[in-house]
């Protein structure tokens, strides 16, 4: 809600479109990519959103029910979901800035490649 306001108030101060004024000259003036290019980058976009998202929602949620039907004492489901939630974040916190390193081009390649022998080796 907070950054909602904040940036009602910078619409109405009007600070962006100074920005956008001051920056004009080093806009990316290049033409946007023919449809043909954007539609099966679009659809893989959205094949890896829905297949990873569906994914990781029903994992965290057995963790715990996991650990204990395998005998893990309270404390010990507990410590091992904080683990599965830390190395979560710290994956999402690294990503920011392995995308300044890595191009989508390559990343995009190793996840499909990483997701299709994940569906051969698990059939």
């Amino acid at each position: 809600m907070l950054s909602g306001l904040f940036f009602g108030y910078l619409h109405f101060h009007r600070v962006l479109d100074l920005l956008g004024e001051k920056n004009s000259e080093i806009s990316d003036k290049r033409e946007e990519l023919p449809i043909k290019m954007m539609i099966p980058f679009l659809l893989t976009i959205f094949f890896q959103y829905f297949s990873s998202q569906s994914i990781e929602s029903v994992f965290y949620a057995q963790i715990y029910t996991y650990a204990r039907c395998e005998s893990y004492t309270m404390s010990d489901a507990n410590r091992l979901n904080s683990i599965y939630w830390a190395a979560f974040g710290i994956s999402r916190f690294s990503a920011v800035y392995l995308a300044h390193i890595i191009k989508p081009m390559t990343y995009l390649g190793a996840f499909l490649s990483r997701k299709f022998s994940d569906i051969i080796l698990n059939v």
